[in-house]
């Protein structure tokens, strides 16, 4: 049988699969690649140990008071402030906040967060100004004082008391250099509240809020520590105070004299 070199054409046939032109591959067969290095980069740190992380070296910004701080829970807010200072929570004025000095004005301020309100006294020009604020009800009106200590000279300082509520300011002189509020109790059984505190670091002074009268002091042979606690220990009439320096532990009635001394073996 003869075949010629013409092209046979065949009859089409349903049945019979047409051929189709092969497609480019190439577009997918990058996007399959880049997928999997993306892959691997999240991966890697997984089996290697190593944790990816992000630089949040930069601090956050206060953008305003009263707004509710990042990340954390719906009360939480954040108050802006000129600088850093130590707060001392307290109430007056019917408002719930805190109270602060700024030693560089020479003010101190109270802040009440949620109504975003802010009241300020000026204090007397002093050699130095401490941070360390105590905050009582002084007058036992439901309104809290907060108490702080001044140098007035380089040898004269003061505890001072500042009354929001009242717009007052009083102070009571005593003579150092320096000095460490303790707390406050009723140290001579009178019914009032008196103030402890360490003076040039050596010796405690209690002294009368209302009067500013020295109820008592003591004099130890070391440095007195600022950790302390008050209560009736001894079964006395009014608080006392305990106070420790190196070696010894001592229990301090309100008028300066000793309820009890306890020896230790080691440092306190």
């Amino acid at each position: 049988m003869f075949v010629s070199n013409q092209e046979i054409k065949r009859k089409s046939s349903r049945f019979r699969p047409e051929a189709k032109p092969l497609e480019d591959t190439s577009s997918d067969l990058l996007k399959i690649a880049t997928i999997g290095v993306m892959l691997l980069f999240f991966l890697l740190p997984l089996f290697t140990g190593n944790q990816l992380s992000t630089d949040f070296s930069n601090s956050l910004q206060i953008e305003e008071t009263g707004t509710t701080a990042a990340g954390g829970p719906d009360n939480l807010l954040y108050v802006g402030l000129p600088g850093m200072y130590a707060v001392t929570p307290g109430n007056t004025l019917g408002m719930n906040g805190f109270a602060y000095v700024n030693t560089a004005e020479e003010r101190m301020y109270f802040t009440d967060p949620l109504s975003e309100t802010t009241v300020d006294m000026a204090l007397p020009s002093s050699v130095m100004i401490y941070s360390k604020l105590l905050a009582v009800d002084v007058d036992n009106n439901d309104d809290i004082e907060f108490i702080g200590i001044r140098r007035v000279t380089t040898v004269i300082a003061s505890v001072y008391i500042v009354d929001f509520d009242d717009d007052t300011y009083t102070e009571h002189t005593f003579s150092g250099v320096s000095a460490t509020l303790l707390g406050t109790g009723d140290f001579n059984g009178d019914t009032q509240l008196d103030v402890a505190l360490i003076v040039n670091s050596n010796y405690l002074l209690i002294l009368d809020l209302a009067t500013g009268s020295t109820l008592g002091t003591f004099d130890s042979d070391g440095i007195l520590r600022t950790y302390h606690a008050i209560g009736q220990f001894t079964g006395s009439i009014g608080d006392q105070i305990v106070v420790t320096n190196q070696t010894f532990i001592y229990i301090i009635n309100g008028n300066g004299t000793q309820a009890l001394n306890l020896s230790m073996s080691g440092y306190v």
